[in-house]
């Protein structure tokens, strides 16, 4: 209670100290009140009945607006107040502004008003404005407000007039042509007010929503407009709390992305250009934000397509995050996912829109599909945040990202939440006084945040750079170009202080290119609402959508707005309008407005036909196709403090001629329970044939490899048990080995392998004593219930058919190498003996050289055998979650390079050597289990992963240690178990997550180099090596995901199967799903490539998943050289 009470008094004291103190060098100047003429504050008052208890989205401010109401070039200012008047500002030029409000009668009354956006309703050329309300009100003060204008900055409220005084709880509306039919017609945002309910009650809620909560859509029929809601599917019940409209699937149509608040799902409404939309948000969604709240669409990376940001409200500093991170249990999580509402974490998401494979044309809307990469990108975490805009701020040709944020009250601070749940619990405080409260409620200011875009999907914090510290609490923010000067401005609307006016002031000299674009529709869209702008020049391009709604609450110009950079002129520009003509402009000079009229445009000829990709999946390929089960296994109730599940870790995949027929076979993993298959050639198709793995279905197949075991010069085939459902020593643990009679058919040997009744996960066969016969490496994973401590692996020799246990005699340190995920037999420095390579979890690669039929560690920077302890390995810094590696001479040097699968780089953990991801392992509670506690690096000091509830459940003692969340939010993992304990414990401290290639020098050095960025998105675990192309050169084929994550992290999904094409000196260029063909977006075990008599076939592998499989073009299947990474 201390703790809390402080804050608040801290805050409040703060309230007064920061305003105007925000002022900085750099990009932005905030321009003080006494220039701008601008007083506006939203103040709020709280009651009994105005206040958060009453209505959870109190603080949630209101919207701004920037247009040019008068025609005169120069955008006007609109501000939404929740309690007061409403304000609108005329530009007079120079960033001088008139408060004409009262003259103009725009003001309103005394409803809550929320967000405010722009359109031309009645088609004139003059920008009307809709202005929404909400609040625990009585209808008839909810009604949203239409004013239009009377063209002498003037207007007239008519929403009753023309169908749009809708009495719902709004939120924010959109204004668009759906239908194409020359108007616009209007998405409108709304939200229930039942607050903090259970995912039951969301549940039965969205199966018959009340009329007041739901979404709307109006429909314009000649000016006045029509609630077409059911009609057009899009009644739904959500906390709608951003609206972006925007065609992400290219095909000409209108899309509506709704950003919604709480469990509630987010809605992705696909166009069916039928007057109808369909809800698509869990297929083209891997996950998305939790507590979603303003939302913006744009295309970051200038591929042509739409791209969307979605804010949260996690913090991402430590002290914060921890004193207000609620606890998400994995039942709760489960339930949430159960109910259909999809994955949902608390961070920020940035929606990268993936180009699909060409596909047959079918009724209804196209498909599309999202990579989420906020962590990648830099942008995950931005405190309680509201409104995003992506915009070029810069000038430099690409989409910078601007976040508003900060919460009037700590509303979600633990301690006062458990306080006050005590409180009232006890009947301590009165109901109609629980305003009062509020002022034991913390208040915290918080900076905003503005990224600038690399250009390589990376965005660099440049808040301060760019002088735009502000820790006002600050809800609606839009842009615009205020002065005329070619850059755009910012505008904030904040809660109880003047609103903020930033100046954006660009820099003398080279750079800093623009053109404007303000496209003149015909007929009853005169701005263009909607129309596509492409602009081409020195081989570059970029790509928007004229669109007033954005970010939260609020609105912008409609105009397009291009930095240039450098650029002199655009080659082209082409303006794609919404009923489907075209209008081109060419050689259009830099640093201008340029007006484009519908007036002229044509009707464009029928698009080029996509060009083929390299590889095209066949759905037909397999027969019957195989899907894996996977079987239910909960390793968080052991181990409640696990980072990810660990028995989910087959299928393997395998691939090997078992009947010698010249072309390859393979065999796919089953999960307990089920048994495994093998797919046999069979013309142009593959045919699943029986086998002795059916006996052994309560076995989980995790790795395997074909190999010749016994001499008779056929495939014969190794599985590898695994799993942690499992005990130490249970038979299910026992590997198998499938002798063939060279013709496919296969029989268990019962005796040729010794006891191995650990949990494993992945094989390779070498010969490694140079006696003619294969023998065989195993890998072992975690102990069940042991996490991470390592179970055995095998170093097994080959003696006629028959396998002994040799790992201590021949490699002392193979006994326990680490969690092991991949093992390769490779001859790496030219010797002809093989040596091993391995890579997996909390492990640096390892590379053991032969001599003489002894392995040994190999420093791999120094080129001579290791000096230092095994766990060193023998890459420098490349301690990590490696999952998959392959070979290849990707630089023709005529030596072995590697290519190794890691995490990636889009995972909310993050390593470096600098700052390493720590995992610390002990009993620490003394009840005879292992905890392993994560830890992470920020500011200098290192902190527990995990929040305090997390870790108190676990381990019960901290409890009284940390009795709050205050406590325990700035305590280091040395401060929360001793250095005592921390330095008894098992440690590991990873430091690379980036899947990389291992280049050899030839010498015995390796040089470690990341793979592209797109090759980062996700985990990699499997890669499949060959020439695609026919070029000559290898190149890669990756494959992954990671679903199994703890329910407080986001799983890693952003993975879609990726094609890089080697050029033959060790570089990657890398295809997008439309280029290559190749798309498999599950949570992928593992990939190979096959050579068939029509060319090459990839096969991936999916946990709980259904087969897939690609075909290549024939020189691709008769130029692979290397086929594989078997997990």
């Amino acid at each position: 209670m201390r703790n809390f009470l402080f804050l608040a008094v801290l805050g409040a004291a703060l309230l007064s100290c920061r305003q105007g103190a925000d002022e900085s060098p750099g990009r932005f100047r905030s321009v003080p009140a006494a220039e701008t003429g601008i007083a506006f504050a939203n103040k709020l008052r709280e009651s009994w009945f105005h206040n958060y208890y009453n209505y959870a989205y109190f603080y949630n401010g209101g919207g701004v607006a920037a247009g040019d109401l008068d025609n005169d070039g120069l955008p006007e200012l609109f501000f939404v107040s929740n309690q007061g008047p409403d304000k609108l500002y005329r530009n007079k030029g120079g960033l001088a502004f008139e408060d004409i409000t009262a003259r103009a009668g725009v003001g309103g009354d005394d409803r809550w008003d929320t967000g405010v956006t722009l359109a031309d309703v009645n088609g004139d050329g003059w920008l009307d404005l809709y202005v929404c309300a909400s609040g625990k009100e009585r209808p008839n003060r909810r009604r949203n407000r239409l004013y239009v204008n009377n063209r002498n900055l003037t207007f007239t409220e008519r929403a009753a007039e023309l169908g749009l005084d809708d009495p719902g709880y709004s939120t924010q509306a959109a204004f668009f042509d759906y239908d194409r039919d020359g108007d616009l017609d209007c998405y409108l945002l709304n939200h229930p007010i039942a607050f903090n309910t259970s995912n039951d009650f969301l549940a039965a809620e969205s199966k018959s929503p009340d009329a007041y909560e739901s979404d709307k859509l109006y429909r314009n029929d000649g000016g006045r407009f029509a609630d077409v809601t059911m009609e057009a599917g899009v009644r739904n019940y959500g906390y709608g709390l951003g609206v972006a409209v925007s065609d992400f699937n290219g095909d000409g149509w209108p899309d509506v992305y709704v950003a919604n608040d709480f469990n509630t799902p987010d809605f992705l409404y696909l166009n069916a250009r039928d007057g109808t939309f369909r809800e698509a948000s869990r297929e083209a969604l891997r996950h998305t934000a939790n507590f979603g709240m303003g939302c913006d669409a744009a295309d970051i990376n200038n591929d042509g397509r739409p791209d969307l940001v979605e804010l949260d409200m996690t913090p991402d500093d430590n002290r914060r995050r921890k004193i207000s991170m609620p606890g998400m249990g994995a039942q709760a999580f489960r339930n949430t996912v159960e109910k259909g509402f999809g994955h949902q974490y608390m961070q920020n998401a940035l929606q990268l829109n993936v180009p699909l494979p060409a596909s047959p044309a079918t009724p209804g809307p196209a498909p599309v599909a999202f990579a989420e990469i906020a962590e990648l990108a830099g942008v995950a975490r931005t405190d309680w945040s509201w409104s995003p805009l992506l915009a070029d701020f810069d000038n430099d040709g690409h989409k910078d990202l601007y976040v508003s944020n900060g919460m009037r009250r700590e509303v979600n601070n633990n301690d006062f939440t458990f306080y006050f749940r005590k409180e009232r619990s006890e009947g301590k405080v009165d109901p109609t006084e629980y305003f009062r409260e509020l002022n034991k409620m913390p208040v915290e200011r918080v900076n905003k945040y503005a990224f600038r875009n690399g250009g390589d999907l990376r965005f660099r914090n440049v808040t301060g750079d760019w002088g735009l510290t502000n820790h006002h609490f600050t809800n609606g923010a839009a842009y615009g170009d205020l002065d005329g000067d070619g850059d755009l401005d910012l505008v904030l609307n904040n809660l109880d202080s003047v609103a903020t006016v930033y100046e954006n002031r660009r820099p003398a000299g080279p750079g800093g290119g623009f053109l404007r674009v303000q496209c003149r529709g015909a007929g009853g869209n005169p701005f263009g609402i909607g129309a596509r702008v492409v602009l081409r020049y020195g081989g570059r391009t970029q790509h928007a959508e004229i669109a007033t709604t954005r970010g939260f609450l609020s609105a912008t110009e409609p105009v397009g707005h291009f930095g240039l950079g450098d650029a002199g002129k655009v080659d082209t520009l082409e303006v794609t309008w919404p009923g489907g003509k075209v209008s081109l402009l060419r050689d259009v000079a830099a640093g201008q407005v340029v007006v484009v009229p519908e007036a002229g445009a044509v009707v464009p000829g029928p698009p080029a036909p996509a060009p083929a990709g390299l590889l095209a999946e066949d759905p037909g390929a397999l027969s019957p196709a195989f899907r894996h089960r996977e079987n239910a296994h909960d390793d968080f109730a052991a181990q409640p403090l696990l980072p990810h599940g660990l028995s989910a870790a087959g299928p393997c995949l395998v691939a090997g001629d078992v009947n010698g027929d010249g072309y390859d076979d393979f065999y796919v993993g089953g999960a307990a329970g089920q048994s495994g298959a093998l797919y046999l050639h069979a013309g142009g198709t593959f045919r699943a044939a029986g086998g002795p793995w059916a006996a052994d279905a309560g076995s989980e197949d995790v790795g395997g490899t074909f190999f010749d075991a016994d001499g008779d010069r056929d495939a014969d085939l190794y599985v590898v048990s695994g799993g942690t459902e499992f005990p130490a020593g249970s038979p299910r643990l026992q590997d198998r080995l499938y002798l063939n009679d060279g013709k496919g058919h296969f029989t268990r040997s019962p005796d040729a392998l010794p006891a191995e009744r650990v949990n494993g996960a992945c094989v390779a066969a070498g010969d490694f004593d140079g006696d003619g016969d294969a023998d065989l490496f195993v890998g072992g994973a975690s102990v069940a219930g042991r996490y991470p401590e390592a179970g055995r692996s095998f170093l097994l020799r080959n003696e006629g058919g028959r396998f002994t246990d040799v790992t201590a005699a021949v490699a002392p340190g193979l006994v326990q190498p680490g969690l092991v995920r991949a093992a390769r037999w490779t001859d790496f420095d030219g010797d002809a003996a093989p040596d091993l390579l391995l890579a997996g979890e909390w492990m640096p690669v390892q590379l053991y050289r032969n001599g003489g039929g002894k392995l040994a560690l190999w420093d791999a920077v120094r080129g001579a055998p290791a000096t230092g302890a095994p766990g060193d390995g023998s890459v420098p810094h490349s301690i990590g979650w490696w999952g998959s590696v392959a070979e290849g001479d990707f630089d023709r040097d005529g030596d072995a390079d590697y290519v190794l699968g890691n995490v990636g780089l889009n995972y909310p953990y993050q390593a470096s050597p600098a700052v390493p991801f720590h995992l610390y392992a002990a009993d620490f509670d003394d009840n005879g289990s292992v905890d392993p506690v994560l830890a992470y690096g920020q500011g200098g000091q290192v902190y527990p992963w995990r929040g305090r509830q997390a870790l108190v459940e676990q381990l019960p003692a901290l409890r009284r240690k940390y009795p709050d969340y205050a406590s325990f939010a700035t305590a280091t993992v040395e401060a929360v178990f001793g250095r005592e304990a921390l330095a008894q414990a098992r440690h590991y401290a990873a430091t690379e997550f980036a899947s990389v290639v291992l280049r050899n020098d030839g010498k015995g050095k390796f040089t470690k180099i990341p793979l592209p960025v797109p090759a980062q998105f996700s985990s990699v675990n499997g890669i499949a090596t060959g020439d695609l192309n026919g070029d000559g050169h290898a190149d890669l084929l990756l494959a992954g995901n990671h679903y199994g994550t703890e329910s407080e992290t986001r799983r890693n999904d952003a993975g879609y199967g990726l094609v890089l094409l080697g050029d033959g000196k060790g570089r990657f260029r890398p295809l997008s799903p439309s280029e290559s063909g190749f798309f498999a977006p599950g949570d992928a075990r593992g990939t190979v490539l096959l050579k068939t008599p029509q060319g090459g076939l990839v096969v991936v592998a999916h946990n709980d998943g259904t087969v897939q499989a690609f075909r290549t073009g024939r020189a691709a299947g008769r130029a692979v050289a290397v086929r594989e990474s078997e997990p």
